[in-house]
């Protein structure tokens, strides 16, 4: 565990960080409501990533797949009249959230998306069994799968940086804090989700070949996602 004194320090920023984010959340409302659409607006509130407090040895984020890095909020506030104070426990992923929105929007996604539309009143949707994971950032090359029945590979590049093992499985219906690696013990379960991984990888990538368009960026922008760590 890091010094006391250290991890105030770093609870402190965080907490820092989401009084921020509260306040500038509170600016948009209020903007919403002063030009008379916030009764008509979707919103959707999520993020990219969680954050890591030493859980598994290690601060900040990006360098591990770890749950408390991959479970982030994803809050909806539906139209006036649309439903409200549902809280759904099915698995979600981040890719479903453009489909969402655009079945809100009254439009249809298109077949190129990965996602599927969830529904905001809590049903109608069909449950998600599986959600998948990638990271390669500072030479941490990352993958996790995690299967609808509660267990969760998570597989990283021979070398890391991190000093990551190749290969980890947790059931965290029974480790939430994933504690327990039973890669070793379980290596059945291991080779199935192993093998589950590789194909939901493989159909990313077909998925990606020759699809999307080319945009080109300035370099002001550029160095901005240099800075953030998307661009090397």
């Amino acid at each position: 565990n890091p010094p006391s004194s250290l991890a105030a320090r770093y609870r402190r920023a965080y907490d820092g960080e989401i009084t921020y984010l509260d306040a500038q959340l509170g600016r948009l409302f209020a903007g919403l409501k002063a030009q008379g659409v916030y009764d008509k607006t979707l919103i959707v509130l999520t993020a990219d990533h969680g954050e890591e407090f030493c859980e598994h040895g290690g601060w900040w984020h990006g360098q591990t797949l770890y749950d408390e890095q991959l479970t982030v909020p994803l809050i909806a506030k539906a139209p006036r009249g649309g439903p409200a104070g549902v809280v759904g426990a099915a698995m979600v992923g981040s890719v479903d959230i453009a489909p969402t929105i655009i079945v809100a929007a009254g439009t249809t996604p298109p077949d190129t998306m990965v996602g599927r539309p969830l529904s905001l009143a809590g049903d109608g949707a069909a449950p998600r069994d599986h959600s998948f994971a990638e990271s390669d950032l500072e030479g941490n090359v990352l993958q996790a799968y995690r299967s609808g029945d509660g267990w969760k590979l998570i597989e990283a590049n021979p070398g890391n940086p991190r000093g990551l093992p190749p290969q980890q499985l947790f059931e965290v219906g029974r480790d939430p804090r994933e504690q327990h690696d039973l890669a070793a013990t379980d290596p059945r379960q291991a080779a199935t989700l192993a093998a589950l991984l590789a194909t939901v990888e493989n159909r990313a990538l077909a998925a990606a070949v020759g699809g999307g368009e080319t945009t080109a960026i300035d370099k002001a922008t550029e160095e901005r996602l240099r800075m953030l760590g998307y661009v090397k």
